[in-house]
């Protein structure tokens, strides 16, 4: 019997179609940074109507209140970039698994269904549990299936014809 490599066996190819995974993240990371961008222009905004209404008051610049509403501002800055930050790199982890649940499986239909033009068995194509396209890989499997036995058949027809 074969020996597994244990180390092998934890190592986990997370970018199975590169271009695709990669596209898909790019694109996920570039929508997230786009309305971390839209938050952070609107608390700017917040920050400068709040100060021009004070000012439209007649409250000095060097007011408390002022220099207040600078400081809270700057915070909610800070802990909007913090915050997006993590988000980010949460979202770049979830795109990763998602965008393998999805390539996984196409890679291995893609490889198994290479096999299959050059066997004349019928492989199976299984795919780990919780990938995506689980009734797509069944249906491939019967339909490989079917083509095997209706080949099976024609090749009995044409022998039973070349023998008679």
């Amino acid at each position: 019997m074969e020996k597994i490599n244990k180390k092998k066996m934890l190592r986990l190819n997370y970018f199975i179609l590169p271009a695709f995974q990669f596209k898909m993240i790019a694109v996920s990371l570039g929508m997230s940074l786009i309305q971390l961008c839209g938050l952070y222009i609107l608390i700017n905004r917040f920050e400068a109507m709040l100060a021009s209404k004070l000012s439209a008051a007649g409250i000095p610049a060097t007011d408390a209140l002022f220099i207040f509403i600078e400081r809270q501002g700057h915070q909610l800055e800070q802990s909007t970039l913090y915050l997006g930050l993590g988000l980010l790199v949460f979202n770049f982890i979830c795109f990763t698994v998602i965008t393998q649940r999805i390539a996984g499986p196409l890679y291995r239909i893609k490889i198994t269904s290479i096999a299959w033009r050059t066997s004349d068995k019928p492989l199976d194509l299984k795919l780990r549990k919780g990938d995506f396209f689980q009734d797509i890989a069944s249906e491939l499997q019967s339909l490989n299936e079917q083509f095997i036995k209706k080949e099976v058949a024609t090749k009995e027809i044409m022998n039973e014809k070349k023998a008679s």
